[in-house]
């Protein structure tokens, strides 16, 4: 009878005591593997689940920012040197990069990481965004919408401080701009509030507005201050981005789904559809068009 009470009383001690050190423990995986409160949005075309292991994260921490790659912190100068030393070894998985950064972050933020790929040649990226009313609260993806970085030379000009990686020999400023010149140019204003074409715009018309105005002879100038959130820009490019799914959809001949029996055909088709509604954008250019 004493062994069992003497085994009941020191059951009961080491079932409340904890030998294992569980807040030190989240601490290193939260420093290793930082939590980031993505951006809105309900158009994330680029599904990447169960491709991408590897991603990059801009966190900020005690008023810095932090860069954080596959569970290694940088900083911004370091960032590339990183990036480059695992495309040597693990070229296919580092073609494109997802990014992870807070809605609340200034959009200067994410513009200084893509201009250090950029200076190491990897342009395609995706915006990782999280639905605006998810079914699964608990579960994480790295879905988003792609893009292909681009800067002209006075953009190279205003970062070069920033890499430590020799930026590349770029063309004259923007090659198009002789091709824009007999395009019509639509200015969007992006803040907290959105304009568009100098009329001011809600965010549920964003999608509608887009639609009405794409075609191939028109050319969008997306415009915003260094401080602007990541998540107004997200906001407006995703619904820019969504529009042109939606009209090229909408005219295919072909539809995604068959494009495995008639590969050819859909090939061809997708060309036209680029042709009529084109992704053409710049982006805070100062050009005397």
């Amino acid at each position: 009878m004493m062994n069992f009470t003497t085994i009941l009383v020191l059951s009961f001690l080491f079932a409340t005591t904890s030998v294992f050190n569980y807040k030190k423990h989240d601490a290193i995986l939260l420093k290793n593997n930082p939590k980031v409160e993505l951006p809105e949005s309900d158009f994330r075309p680029t599904e990447t689940e169960g491709v991408y292991s590897n991603f990059l994260k801009i966190v900020k921490r005690n008023n810095k920012i932090v860069y954080n790659l596959n569970g290694s912190n940088y900083t911004l100068k370091e960032l590339p040197v990183a990036i480059s030393d695992l495309r040597r070894n693990y070229y296919r998985r580092y073609d494109v990069i997802p990014i992870l950064a807070p809605f609340d972050l200034p959009i200067s933020e994410v513009k200084k990481v893509e201009m250090q790929l950029f200076a190491i040649n990897s342009n395609k990226i995706i915006y990782v965004a999280k639905k605006e009313n998810p079914e699964f609260t608990s579960r994480v993806d790295l879905n988003g919408i792609d893009r292909f970085i681009y800067f002209d030379e006075s953009k190279v000009e205003k970062f070069s401080n920033l890499s430590v990686v020799p930026l590349p020999r770029l063309p004259p400023p923007f090659p198009e701009k002789e091709y824009l010149k007999n395009q019509t140019k639509i200015e969007v204003k992006i803040g907290d509030n959105y304009l568009i074409d100098g009329k001011p715009i809600q965010k549920q018309d964003l999608l509608p507005t887009f639609k009405r105005l794409i075609d191939s002879i028109t050319y969008f100038h997306f415009q915003y201050a260094d401080n602007v959130t990541y998540q107004n820009y997200i906001t407006v490019f995703s619904k820019y981005k969504q529009a042109i799914f939606e009209l090229r959809d909408k005219d295919a001949l072909v539809k995604y789904n068959e494009r495995y029996s008639n590969d050819e055909k859909y090939l061809l088709d997708q060309q036209r559809l680029k042709q009529k509604f084109p992704s053409k954008y710049i982006e805070n250019y100062d050009f005397d068009l």
